[in-house]
């Protein structure tokens, strides 16, 4: 989990860090579905860990590949299995 958690974390970075140029919403969205994600997590709500991560995912499977690189968005989407 722990490892599947740090891929996640090294993925949002590096997406984050290539879009910085851009501002756009689908970025903001993922952006703030992280935050909501980590902070879950953090407090050990499960509930709360579960419907953030599935926001999380939603706003993934969205996400333009010309925003985001292709294969950071790979990423984020294998680490849900």
């Amino acid at each position: 989990m722990k490892k599947k958690f740090i891929i996640l974390v090294f993925a949002f970075c590096s997406a984050m860090f290539f879009a910085q140029s851009k501002k756009n919403a689908q970025v903001t969205n993922l952006y703030k579905n992280y935050i909501s994600l980590k902070n879950a997590l953090a407090t050990d709500s499960s509930a709360k860990a579960s419907i953030s991560a599935t926001d999380f995912v939603k706003t993934v499977s969205v996400i333009n590949s010309k925003i985001i690189a292709e294969g950071n968005l790979a990423i984020m989407k294998t680490v849900r299995k």
